[in-house]
């Protein structure tokens, strides 16, 4: 690679006068040096220039950045697993798994290989700290973005309107809170292409438009609760009306989730009026707290063997957070779940729900794996870009809270509180921990892991840390 990489840079200079301006740097990656010599190249998304933390770096013709930087910028949810090198990458339908150092790319269900013998690599800059590069064109290009490459200008620009094809809208849910917070999420099969600011007319429907879409709803549906009446919807020039018919509505919220599939509503009713009661402002001791079940649908998660059988993570992390989910509920705390089915919301959906619903709290439950097959215990994990105490309560105190409580309950190993930078946790606005359950990779502790018993005991421990600690935790303000 030293020698591919010296005459490559004496390329880069016999050419280096159609560039806009050069740049040099001491590179670190498979553990040697190297010495780059090139072109500094701007990056731009949508007409817009983006910082990254290293330049983009080209390699044989194909252009690296940090994955991080580019891909979180257009709403896709980026996630490494360090211990296996992994990188994932999730926008709208399309899933890509890469490696460190392997040429081979998993999209979907399909197998490809990078073009030009490129690998993700781990890379330093002048002895910062290494970050994940990627080749630019080929995720690219298979997110359904184009990539436009200006060696004049010194300028690399990638568009996202081609990922926006015809979508359609397919379904919807709600949920309601004292009788007076309706929240809502509309589905829609693909990324929408753009969403018109929300009106309010004289007679009370509230509506805005998406470009580029359909729908295969009915155009009418029942709703009657809260301060929403129906849901409509209706097309015109290849746009799709939504519509809601409101009464006695007191404020609403309506945002498009980072991967641009779910449309998120929530609409706030006035309190009835009573003779003892007039004009009593919003309820708001409801606090709301999200159980997030890990994985789900086509991303099952790590999976394990014992007593002949396989076990996959998906399944008891939903069944653990739905008895979570009970426990609270019966404690009078307004719950919603991220799945409550074989669904996989994206990484950014996840904390987009919470955000959007001001929660208190955010608890997203996952089980561990390791090579080897003798790693027991449970542990939690919070991320210190999201340690504020602003709320009230801050992610290492509910980390330590719930860490504590799932230790009085069960017998496994305490591998206690530590600190990761999970994208679930980091982008929420309230307290976030994630919380292994266990190592599926180790026979034993997988054969306590699916019973009745474990899972009863495991889901009231993460209950009571979260009661404990509920009083002192207030909603995000806007």
């Amino acid at each position: 690679m030293k020698k591919f990489l010296t005459l490559f840079t004496l390329m880069l200079m016999c050419f280096n006068c159609t560039f806009a301006q050069a740049a040099s740097y001491t590179l670190y990656y498979n553990g040697q040096q190297h010495e780059y010599s090139g072109s500094s190249y701007k990056l731009m998304i949508d007409d817009k220039y983006i910082e990254t933390s290293v330049e983009p770096l080209i390699f044989n013709d194909y252009t690296l950045v940090p994955i991080r930087d580019v891909f979180e910028s257009v709403g896709a949810s980026v996630n490494y697993i360090s211990l296996k090198q992994e990188i994932y990458v999730n926008y709208g339908n399309t899933h890509i798994k890469l490696a460190i150092g392997d040429n081979t790319a998993y999209i979907n269900s399909k197998t490809l290989s990078i073009p030009g013998g490129i690998t993700p690599m781990l890379i330093s800059v002048n002895g910062s700290d290494a970050k994940t590069m990627v080749p630019l064109r080929f995720i690219s290009e298979n997110l359904g973005f184009t990539v436009d490459f200006n060696g004049d200008e010194g300028l690399i620009s990638i568009s996202t309107a081609s990922a926006f094809s015809s979508s359609t809208i397919t379904n919807y849910q709600f949920h309601v809170y004292d009788d007076l917070t309706t929240t809502m999420e509309i589905y829609a099969d693909k990324p929408l292409s753009s969403m018109s600011s929300p009106k309010l007319t004289d007679s009370n429907v509230l509506y805005f438009d998406i470009d580029n879409c359909g729908y295969s709803l009915p155009n009418s549906n029942d709703i009657s609760t809260g301060a929403i009446r129906y849901l409509r919807l209706g097309s015109s020039d290849g746009k799709t009306r939504i519509a809601l018919d409101v009464n006695n509505m007191k404020s609403y919220k309506i945002n498009l989730s980072s991967d641009k599939k779910v449309i998120l509503i929530s609409v706030t009713a006035y309190p009835p009026e009573t003779e003892d009661n007039q004009n009593t402002p919003v309820n708001t001791d409801g606090k709301i707290v999200i159980i997030d079940a890990g994985h789900g649908g086509s991303d099952p998660g790590a999976s394990g063997s014992t007593g002949g059988k396989t076990y996959q993570e998906k399944t008891i992390n939903l069944s653990i957070a739905k008895k979570v989910r009970d426990i609270l509920t019966e404690n009078g705390v307004n719950v919603i779940m991220t799945r409550d089915g074989d669904t996989y919301p994206s990484l950014t959906d996840r904390s987009d729900l919470a955000n959007m619903y001001n929660a208190v709290i955010f608890a997203s439950i996952h089980s561990n794996s390791a090579s080897a097959d003798t790693a027991t215990g449970f542990e939690v994990y919070y991320s210190t870009k999201n340690n504020s105490s602003v709320t009230g309560l801050s992610s290492s105190e509910l980390a330590a809270a719930v860490c504590k409580s799932i230790d009085s309950k069960i017998s496994i190993r305490n591998r206690g509180v530590k600190t990761a930078d999970h994208v679930v946790t980091r982008t929420c606005t309230m307290p976030a921990i994630l919380i292994e359950v266990g190592f599926m990779s180790t026979p034993s502790e997988l054969s306590l892991m699916i019973t009745e018993e474990f899972q009863n005991d495991f889901a009231q421990g993460i209950a009571n840390g979260i009661l404990s600690v509920i009083d002192k935790a207030n909603p995000p303000q806007n």
